[in-house]
């Protein structure tokens, strides 16, 4: 029998989770999203290429969809029936049968285990009511911007829907951050009185990281806000820092383009075309101009603002950190 292909144009749902399959699929071209819905939100747990099979858990287990699969761009998939997933089983020794089932349950039972302490999207809503409530209800402190303890604790746990103790856990895990304090006051009964932002502006930073982590939007709309990808800095800081070609010496910096992506291809082993790409959407922004002269076919590439180069570069530095204070607040959540 041959194997049925099927082609989902971008942002086309292939499967449904909590609905019953019996179809497993292997990407041929093209890429999906796996995810599950939260209540309101939904969490991207993967993203699958060419070679991948999804849908074949429910094949196994009977069980329904675990996961929403989504097509990111035009994919084409081979279509695996209930009765050609078997014959495919049956080729199996019983020991590598059994241990797929077991290693089907227990994905299964990871699934339903996620915590919401382990994801962006919770950080993201629980800092967003931090600063929302600073903003109207914190007074000014040595210390900062100081917030009730049991107040705020009462807000976060009831408009989350989690048990004070759970909130009261990641407010102690964010001390580890320096982004928050807890103020236990004269400390006579050593209970914490409250929550203290000690820089406002730095935590709003923050939170617009996380609100482009969890929702691919910028918190201030711009581009030059999202973070640069990360062979992009790495780039421009080797070049400004190492490169005296591409030292400034004035308001501006210009060298041939050519020697430009010679210079990467020699520090970074880069080839042409992908430097192309890192300097394009620098270019859009404004920040780098490219004049090509139409008879010598030559092209002169400009920095035409350095400041704002720099700016990036050390914004690029604070992404870093904020995304090393998300991955050590998931892993303190266990």
């Amino acid at each position: 029998m041959l194997l049925k292909k099927k082609k989902y144009k971008s942002g086309e749902v292939i499967v449904h989770e909590k609905t019953v399959g019996n179809s497993a699929y292997v990407i041929e071209s093209g890429r999906v999203e796996v995810s599950r819905k939260f209540g309101d939100q939904r969490i991207v747990f993967s993203t699958l290429e060419k070679g991948s099979i999804f849908g074949e858990m429910c094949l196994i287990d009977q069980l329904p969809r675990s996961a929403t699969v989504t097509a990111v761009e035009d994919t084409v998939v081979t279509i695996l029936g209930q009765i050609q997933f078997q014959n495919v089983l049956r080729q199996l020794s019983p020991p590598v049968l059994s241990i797929i089932k077991v290693m089907t349950e227990r994905l299964r039972l990871t699934g339903s285990l996620v915590s919401p302490l382990k994801l962006t999207n919770f950080y993201y809503s629980l800092c967003s009511l931090i600063y929302l409530l600073a903003k109207a209800k914190g007074k000014e402190s040595e210390k900062g911007l100081s917030l009730d303890f049991k107040e705020v604790l009462s807000d976060c746990s009831t408009i989350l829907a989690l048990e004070k103790g759970q909130v009261e856990k990641v407010f102690n895990r964010m001390v580890f951050t320096r982004l928050v304090q807890l103020d236990k006051g004269d400390g006579r009964d050593n209970e914490i009185e409250n929550l203290v932002i000690s820089d406002l502006e730095h935590f709003g930073k923050f939170l617009d990281f996380l609100k482009l982590e969890a929702t691919g939007e910028s918190g201030r709309g711009d581009k030059e806000h999202r973070p640069m990808p990360d062979k992009t800095y790495q780039v421009l800081k080797k070049l400004t820092e190492e490169s005296r070609e591409f030292q400034a010496s004035g308001g501006t910096i210009t060298l041939s383009y050519e020697r430009c992506l010679q210079l990467v291809e020699d520090l970074f082993g880069y080839p042409k075309d992908e430097t192309n790409e890192i300097f394009k959407p620098l270019i859009e922004e404004g920040i780098f101009k490219l004049v090509i002269d139409p008879e010598s076919g030559t092209g002169q590439l400009t920095c035409a603002a350095p400041d704002r180069l720099q700016a990036r570069l050390e914004e690029q530095e604070g992404f870093k950190v904020f995304r090393k204070m998300v991955n050590l607040l998931k892993t303190l959540a266990g």
